[in-house]
C-alpha cells in the first residue's frame, strides 16, 4: 500500500485524473482552495492569458512548465478561477499518468461508435469508469510568493506492461485516434521529437512521411520523403554518420507527388537559412550544413 507523503511544503490539492487535464487542458480552482491559496489577491479578476501577471511556473519531475491562472467568473457556481495548462505539460501528464490517458480515450471511442451506428442505447451499460475501475491523483501544491504550482505523482495506476504501453502513448496510432476524437480535421500532420539512431529500428511501420536526419558530431543534417518508415534504416551517403532523427507523419490519403512537393518546399525553407551544397542564399542561423543535393531555386 502507498505511503502517504510527508514531503509536502504547501497547502495541497489531491486532484482526481481525468480527461480535462489532457484534452482541454485546463482545471477549475475550488473556491474553498483559491482561498486558501490566495488567489484573488494575487491574480485579481483578469480574463486574458496574455497579461504577464496571469503566468505561473508549474514543476513536475523535476521539469518546469508554462501556466495561466484566470477569472471565469461564469464557469460554474463552486469555481470563479481556472489553471490553464501549457500543451507541453499535458503531454507529460499522458506519459506520467497512461491508464488515465488510455482510458479517456476508451470514453470518446465508446461515444463516437454508438453515434456513427445511431443506437438508441447505449453499447456499454455501465461509464467507463465502472468497466475500468481505478484511481490516480496528481497532488498540486502552491507557492504563492513565486507563483509556483508544484505537482507531484504519487498516486497512480502502474500498467501491466509500462515499456509497451510507453511506447503505445507516444505511438502516431494514438495520435491519429486522439486528433480524430478531438475533431481536428483529416489534413493534419503529426510532428514527432528527435529520436536516437537506435530507436529507427523500433519504429512503428507508417506511410507518407518526411523524415530528418541529423548528425550533431558533424553538424549535418539531411532531409527526405518516403512512402514507408524503413527508409530511415538504408544508409545515405551524404550523413553516413547521423546520430538522430525526426518525422513527420502526412496524411495517408496524399499522394506521391504532393508528398514530394511538401519535401521540396520543407528542404527549400532550410536552405534559405542553412548553409547548403547549392550555394543558395542563405542567412546562416546556425552552423549546421544541409546536406541535400536537389534543392529548388
Amino acid at each position: 500500500m502507498k505511503l502517504e507523503r510527508s514531503n509536502i511544503q504547501y497547502p495541497l490539492w489531491r486532484k482526481k485524473v481525468d480527461s480535462s487535464l489532457f484534452n482541454k487542458l485546463d482545471t477549475p480552482i475550488p473556491n474553498w482552495l483559491a482561498k486558501v491559496w490566495s488567489i484573488n489577491e494575487i491574480f485579481g479578476e483578469g480574463t486574458s492569458r496574455k497579461d504577464p501577471e496571469a503566468e505561473v511556473r508549474i514543476t513536475l519531475a523535476k521539469a518546469n512548465y508554462k501556466g495561466w491562472v484566470r477569472y471565469a467568473k461564469y464557469q460554474a457556481k463552486d469555481t470563479t478561477y481556472k489553471l490553464f495548462l501549457s500543451k507541453e505539460f499535458a503531454d507529460k501528464l499522458k506519459d506520467v499518468f497512461i491508464m488515465s490517458f488510455l482510458r479517456s480515450l476508451e470514453h470518446k471511442l465508446r461515444g463516437k461508435e454508438d453515434q456513427e451506428q445511431r443506437r438508441r442505447e447505449p453499447r456499454y451499460k455501465n461509464g467507463v469508469e465502472e468497466d475500468i475501475p481505478f484511481w490516480e491523483f496528481l497532488d498540486i501544491e502552491f507557492d504563492k510568493k513565486r507563483k509556483v504550482f508544484k505537482c507531484t505523482a504519487h498516486y497512480f495506476q502502474k500498467p501491466i506492461f509500462p515499456e509497451l504501453f510507453k511506447r503505445i502513448v507516444r505511438s502516431h496510432l494514438l495520435k491519429e485516434i486522439e486528433n480524430e476524437l478531438l475533431d481536428k480535421g483529416s489534413f493534419k500532420f503529426i510532428k514527432e521529437d528527435w529520436m536516437p539512431r537506435i530507436d529507427a529500428k523500433k519504429y512503428l511501420e507508417r506511410r507518407n512521411i518526411i523524415y530528418y536526419l541529423i548528425d550533431t558530431q558533424n553538424k549535418l543534417l539531411y532531409i527526405g520523403e518516403s512512402d514507408a518508415t524503413k527508409r530511415l534504416t538504408q544508409p545515405r551517403k551524404g550523413i553516413p554518420h547521423w546520430n538522430y532523427f525526426r518525422v513527420d507523419l502526412l496524411p495517408e490519403w496524399l499522394t506521391k507527388s504532393q508528398r514530394m512537393e511538401l519535401e521540396r518546399l520543407v528542404i527549400r525553407s532550410f536552405a534559405s537559412v542553412l548553409p547548403n551544397l547549392k550555394n543558395i542564399n542563405t542567412m546562416k542561423i546556425a552552423e549546421y550544413r544541409l546536406v541535400n543535393l536537389k534543392i529548388d531555386r
